[in-house]
């Protein structure tokens, strides 16, 4: 699954005024220096948009310069959605509100893309082979 079809319920939903909230987050619970970030999601919107802000942008600019850190610092494995998922926890009001993400979480559908990931670690441990 490509990381367009991962994120687009969050970039269905996510605005502007979702930033506040996620740098208070990121400062809080991580203790990031979030003026460092800051400074750099208005330098990655300046250099790689123009300054055309999107409302995604901000999903881009967390999983190639917040998730990496906060993936470390929880000791995860590099590709873990930690971003995303921290996203959906602060936007899931929002993402309540969309009936189609509603069912797709009231359904299951996203616990099995969670296991088969786990289940393939399991499998390169079990057979020997490191990840």
């Amino acid at each position: 699954m490509n990381t367009t079809t991962r994120t687009k319920d969050v970039a269905d939903v996510i605005r502007l005024t979702d930033l506040e909230n996620i740098w208070d987050h990121l400062q809080k619970t991580f203790g990031l220096n979030v003026y460092v970030y800051q400074q750099g999601f208005k330098k990655h919107v300046e250099l790689f948009h123009h300054n055309a802000y999107q409302p995604e942008f901000i999903i881009e600019y967390g999983l190639s310069a917040i998730q990496p850190v906060l993936n470390k610092m929880l000791q995860r494995e590099s590709d873990y959605p930690t971003w995303i998922n921290m996203l959906r926890f602060l936007l899931k009001e929002k993402l309540a509100e969309n009936t189609e993400q509603r069912n797709y979480y009231r359904s299951g559908e996203w616990k099995s893309s969670v296991r088969n990931k786990a289940d393939d670690v399991m499998h390169l441990h079990i057979s020997g082979h490191s990840i």
